[in-house]
């Protein structure tokens, strides 16, 4: 059973020629009449690998809606200073973005760097430091919301590859439709 098993995993889900393929002559019982159970099992498999495919890990969790409204920022890796920057930020108004500038290099192409522009009346601005070692890094950011909850969650994926020893750190900067001031936000990088 388990050579059968690791057949089926194994099968690649060409439909045109499930009516051909067996497995190993392994007979197996019929349902009904109709078709063997080794082609439903077959392409039970398939529709499951084909599923996954297309819908992967990265569902919306359960009781949460994805904000659609939420944008990356992307501030100057060159002009600002992430190493001594703060683990997580939540910025509600324009004059505690300024602060930010205190993180800006001293390098004269920076001497006339600004931050990108924010409207703090509609927005909130957050975001959380990963570091990772890596030649390259894939990271991938959503932000939830549970009225329910009254909580916000954002999820940071990170993908680094590569065998190199290079600390890459982000900060990634995200804007949102202003959050509430009794709801929480929980972070969670994978």
């Amino acid at each position: 059973m388990e050579e059968l098993f690791r057949q089926i995993i194994n099968f690649s889900c060409n439909f045109s020629s499930l009516e051909q393929y067996t497995i190993s002559n392994t007979k197996l019982p019929t349902i009904t009449g109709l078709l063997p159970f080794r082609h439903i099992t077959v392409t039970l498999v398939c529709a499951v690998i084909i599923m996954l495919a297309l819908f992967g890990c990265r569902k919306v969790p359960k009781g949460f809606d994805k904000i659609k409204d939420a944008s990356e920022v992307t501030l100057s890796v060159i002009c600002m200073r992430y190493d001594n920057m703060d683990n997580t930020y939540i910025i509600n108004e324009d004059s505690t973005y300024q602060k930010l500038l205190v993180h800006k290099n001293d390098f004269t192409s920076c001497s006339t760097y600004v931050l990108p522009e924010i409207d703090f009346a509609n927005y909130t601005l957050i975001a959380k430091k990963t570091s990772v070692e890596g030649c390259n890094v894939k990271i991938d950011k959503n932000v939830y919301v549970n009225s329910d909850k009254k909580e916000y969650l954002y999820i940071i994926e990170v993908d680094e590859t590569g065998d190199c020893t290079d600390l890459i750190i982000n900060m990634n900067w995200m804007t949102l439709p202003k959050m509430e001031d009794d709801y929480e936000l929980v972070i969670e990088v994978k």
